[in-house]
């Protein structure tokens, strides 16, 4: 799935959110990677504290999982952020597609900003981050009640609907990863072998190598146990069928080995999370 956005529309549309509540934010692609950001330019507490590379590990840790929840749940994610501060990102949808991401931040509550100070500055000398430049960049973030923060977040995610409303994105289904992605979903029951997929979408190895690299960042492999396993535990939800017919319908004859795939991707076993879910 190839997706484009109007680079002049989205650029305006962040920079009027911006002018309005003060609040950085920015437009990600699908793979959680920066398209545009407001502002662009100009020094903030976040990117002076990201020079220290464990803390940029950190704070991008922290961007992956609510990135990855709210793909999840296709809804605005509020959260607080490893050094305490207020954050939120919403899914950009095309047709209940995820597309890219809203993601604002970072913004303080209404509490006292010495009492925040103090509890980021412990985080701070955690890193070796000691000096006046911290405290002073600290100081000029945005501070916010939290009905506010919730309100800014829900004109985030306007925004994201607005992006699709005005046709600001545009998605091109028929892309080589979708058709691949497409014929891999169809055919989890099956045999799915390099050759397989290769041979039915036309393409050479190299080919599909790259492609699953560019855009899921994983191999063949990998990338299809991961499809049957969020498979099996969408027929473990929305079926009656037993845990080992649901191991056939993904393409897992071995039971046994499902069972410890199963385990490993979500800590906990087929038949457990069947008697989970029907509490």
């Amino acid at each position: 799935m190839l997706v484009e956005f109007n680079e002049k529309n989205t650029i305006k549309l962040l920079e009027d959110y911006y002018s309005l509540v003060g609040v950085g934010i920015g437009l990600y692609d699908q793979n959680y990677q920066p398209l545009y950001l407001v502002p662009e330019k100009g020094k903030s507490f976040c990117q002076l504290i990201r020079e220290n590379p464990e803390v940029m590990k950190a704070c991008r840790k922290c961007d992956m999982d609510a990135f990855k929840i709210a793909e999840k749940t296709k809804d605005i994610y509020i959260y607080k952020c490893h050094m305490g501060l207020y954050e939120a990102v919403a899914p950009v949808l095309d047709e209940e597609v995820v597309v890219g991401f809203i993601m604002i931040g970072q913004v303080l509550s209404d509490v006292s900003i010495n009492t925040q100070w103090e509890r980021v500055e412990n985080k701070c000398k955690n890193y070796d981050l000691v000096g006046e430049s911290y405290k002073d960049y600290f100081y000029t973030l945005e501070r916010m009640s939290i009905k506010k923060i919730e309100a800014v977040t829900n004109i985030m995610l306007a925004c994201a609907a607005y992006i699709w409303f005005k046709k600001i994105v545009h998605v091109q289904r028929g892309s080589l990863f979708f058709r691949i992605d497409t014929f891999i979903k169809e055919n989890l029951e099956n045999e799915l072998t390099q050759e397989v997929i290769c041979k039915k979408i036309n393409i050479g190895r190299t080919t599909l190598y790259n492609c699953l690299k560019r855009n899921v960042s994983m191999s063949l492999t990998n990338y299809i146990m991961k499809l049957r396993l969020e498979k099996a535990r969408e027929l473990l939800e929305r079926t009656d069928l037993k845990v080992r017919d649901v191991a056939l319908k993904v393409g897992i004859a071995d039971y046994n080995y499902f069972s410890r795939v199963f385990k490993k991707r979500y800590e906990i076993t087929p038949r457990e999370f069947r008697l989970k879910i029907s509490k």
